[in-house]
């Protein structure tokens, strides 16, 4: 049987203190947001980089401050909220997605 492992004394029940602000890399947490957003939303990366998007330039450094917060603060979730756009699409009617609406 093998000791328990031991990293800098024992800590009476106490938690292990919070990373300091310089120990938190917050791409990681972004890194890890596009991975599970490609598996359960099927974001691609071009979608997260898209202009008005979780990663485009106008909206990378407000996602990083928000990925820090998180990881700081004693939050336990971290919600990506999936916006609908409306686009025109080419399939035979006037409107866009396809909603035909009559006068």
């Amino acid at each position: 049987m093998e000791a328990p492992l031991a990293l800098g004394g024992p800590t009476n029940g106490s938690r292990t203190p919070s990373p300091s602000p310089s120990a938190v890399d917050p791409q990681i947490i972004v890194d890890h947001l596009e991975k599970v957003l490609n598996a359960n939303l099927g974001a691609s990366e071009q979608d997260l980089r898209a202009p008005g998007s979780l990663l485009s330039s106008a909206k990378l450094q407000d996602t990083l401050q928000r990925c820090t917060r998180f990881a700081l603060e004693s939050q336990t979730v971290i919600y990506v909220v999936k916006d609908r756009v409306d686009q025109t699409q080419i399939d035979g009617l006037d409107t866009p997605n396809g909603k035909h609406t009559h006068p």
